[in-house]
């Protein structure tokens, strides 16, 4: 059975964070792809339709209430010529919780139908969050949840745990981290006030030999940087906890470079955020092709997803 493959970030306003999760798309695509096809350039699927066509097919929902976001017949969707043909890569797609013109279950049910209309019954959602937050215990098991009552009937829907709490990730961490010569790292994460939800990175950090400074709760940048120095370190190098670029790694950056100046005779090195290298597209590559069983329609939970070192 065919399989389409949807990744979910967060989403950004900054135009670096789009074009990042496009070319990891991109990259997951080709390591998902047939050995035959590895290293071929492909484009990431997008939906192609215009912004909010889907209120324009009147269906009644399978309760017989007026749907949210009405879906067209699988003939009408809008399918490129290419698309009609035999896909020789997989389809893999990207979505984001925030700042899309559309919610994310809509841009799930477009991409789905799309997916459907060439022969796919089954549908793999890959959330690329690094916390266990509120994002996804609840945001996008609940917007996941609203899209598969417009699915077809016959799609098989799966979600995979979340990025963060992939093990492989912990050595995607320890191999970019062992990379620099710096006799301290440190860990910069956005972190998140759900209680219990920075204990994995925590315990991450600890694993990686490395400290951890939070964006959003204690302890911050500044403070973390100060105890270290204190502490007799001279030589940090700061690590974005960040999938791309966007305002709060250039506040990371400014804050850096004024720790800089504050402290000259402390050596900094700040490293890129994770960014859509083939490494970490591995890590996504792997998640995604290690998934739980089919979701039931209207399941707002969270599903865990249980061994390769997947953690709830």
């Amino acid at each position: 059975m065919s399989t389409a493959y949807l990744l979910v970030a967060h989403g950004s306003t900054d135009p670096r964070h789009r074009k990042s999760l496009m070319r990891l798309a991109q990259t997951v695509r080709q390591q998902l792809a047939d050995p035959a096809w590895v290293g071929r350039q492909g484009q990431p699927m997008r939906p192609e339709h215009p912004e909010g066509m889907l209120s324009r097919w009147p269906r009644a929902s399978p309760g017989g209430g007026p749907r949210r976001f009405p879906l067209p017949p699988e003939s009408e969707l809008l399918v490129s010529e290419d698309d009609g043909r035999q896909h020789p890569m997989p389809l893999v797609g990207t979505a984001t919780l925030e700042t899309a013109a559309v919610p994310l279950a809509e841009q799930i049910a477009i991409f789905g139908h799309r997916a459907a209309a060439l022969g796919v019954r089954q549908l793999v959602v890959v959330p690329l969050f690094l916390l266990r937050g509120v994002h996804v215990v609840e945001d996008v098991p609940s917007e996941l949840a609203q899209a598969q009552i417009h699915l077809p009937a016959d799609m098989q829907v799966h979600m995979t745990d979340h990025l963060g709490g992939y093990q492989g990730l912990q050595a995607f961490l320890a191999s970019r981290l062992a990379r620099t010569t710096v006799e301290t790292r440190l860990l910069v994460a956005h972190g998140s006030r759900r209680p219990g939800s920075n204990r994995l990175l925590e315990r991450t950090a600890a694993k990686l030999g490395a400290a951890i400074a939070f964006w959003a709760v204690a302890p911050g940048l500044e403070e973390q940087v100060i105890h270290l120095i204190q502490a007799g370190h001279q030589r940090i190098a700061i690590a974005p906890y960040f999938l791309f670029a966007g305002g709060i790694t250039d506040s990371i950056t400014q804050q850096t470079e004024a720790l800089a100046e504050r402290f000259p005779r402390v050596r900094f090195r700040l490293l890129p955020p994770l960014g859509s290298s083939a490494d970490l597209a591995r890590v996504v590559s792997d998640v995604a092709l290690t998934a739980p069983p089919p979701l039931e329609q209207g399941n707002n939970i969270s599903p865990v997803l249980l061994g390769n070192g997947i953690t709830a």
